[in-house]
């Protein structure tokens, strides 16, 4: 059975990245659920975390859970997926921030230091 796309993610992210950016909740809710589906139909959850950890000069899997991959990644794949989505500047901020909440949300005082590179979480199918 395929994981909804938003299991990952808890409301108090969504509702508090949506609040700080000015973008209505529900419409940050269909923006995280649009991202995570688009992971899912090219190239895949699984293949595309691989071809990260193969072709990135850094690592970006921080930590892989059961429902969920926490990885770090260069702020100019976030931009790729900024343009497939046709995200407004507003919408790719508020985006990025669910998926820092999330990460921080989710790994707590493990959380590493992002260093130059962005938070993304990606639910495993």
């Amino acid at each position: 059975m395929t994981r909804d796309p938003l299991d990952t993610f808890g409301d108090g992210p969504i509702a508090a990245a949506a609040s700080a950016h000015g973008v209505d909740a529900d419409r940050l809710r269909s923006l995280v659920r649009r991202h995570q589906e688009s992971v899912r139909e090219f190239p895949g959850v699984e293949n595309l975390v691989y071809e990260w950890r193969r072709t990135l000069p850094r690592s970006p899997l921080v930590e892989r859970r059961p429902d969920a991959y926490l990885c770090l990644i260069e702020p100019t794949i976030w931009a790729e997926f900024d343009d497939a989505l046709s995200l407004s500047d507003a919408e790719a901020t508020a985006l990025r921030a669910v998926h820092a909440r999330q990460f921080e949300a989710a790994l707590g005082p493990d959380a590493p230091d992002v260093d130059d590179r962005d938070p993304i979480v990606l639910t495993r199918e």
